[in-house]
């Protein structure tokens, strides 16, 4: 398999259109299609992606089989991942942004987790605060109270009684990626705002 990060160009123009169509196999439903296709895919300028390639014979062209992706807008200081796809290849995606960012002496990578999967992100050492700030004492508690919980989807995240009390307390500070929600059901449809410091 390769992992291959490629930023704003034609090669990004051709890979992105192939992964548009691929994204409800690749994100399971997970992420709207539409989000990538109309939003995710126009904001980023880079891309990570993990294929594998089948090169072709006369009769027929090469193929490529998408198992993950990431779009990415990039600045000078920050990396913000704005949609991250895949089974069994996003940790391997992840530690490929974090080199791409090393390289690039860029020291905070910013994300918006959905409920489900802040806990994975949390194992990777991302935190809930913006740009890499520190994390406030009572979402760290409440936090690593609730690190060992598994969740298949959003909603299973969202019933949980336990982990609801951290989902509410960032949205109390803020801590979402639409500052206009009012509700965990609201806020938790854009995601809730984590970093990582490198």
């Amino acid at each position: 398999m390769n992992i291959e990060v490629m930023e704003k160009g034609p090669q990004f123009d051709m890979m992105s259109a192939f992964i548009a169509s691929q994204a409800p196999n690749i994100c399971k439903g997970k992420v709207r299609h539409t989000y990538i296709r109309e939003q995710s895919i126009s904001g980023a300028n880079m891309m990570v992606v993990a294929y594998t390639a089948k090169k072709g014979t006369r009769s027929l062209r090469d193929s490529f089989n998408i198992h993950g992706f990431a779009f990415i807008k990039k600045t000078k200081s920050v990396m913000y991942i704005d949609v991250i796809c895949g089974i069994g290849v996003g940790k391997r995606i992840l530690h490929t942004i974090y080199n791409k960012a090393r390289a690039l002496n860029i020291k905070c990578i910013t994300l918006s987790a959905l409920p489900h999967v802040i806990n994975f992100y949390r194992k990777e050492g991302f935190i809930h605060a913006e740009s890499c700030k520190s994390e406030t004492e009572i979402i760290r508690v409440i936090a690593e109270a609730n690190k060992s919980l598994r969740f298949k989807d959003m909603t299973q995240a969202m019933s949980d009684k336990a982990f609801r009390k951290l989902l509410s307390v960032l949205v109390k500070y803020k801590l979402t990626s639409n500052k206009s929600c009012k509700n965990i059901s609201s806020c938790s449809i854009d995601g809730y705002v984590m970093s990582k410091k490198l």
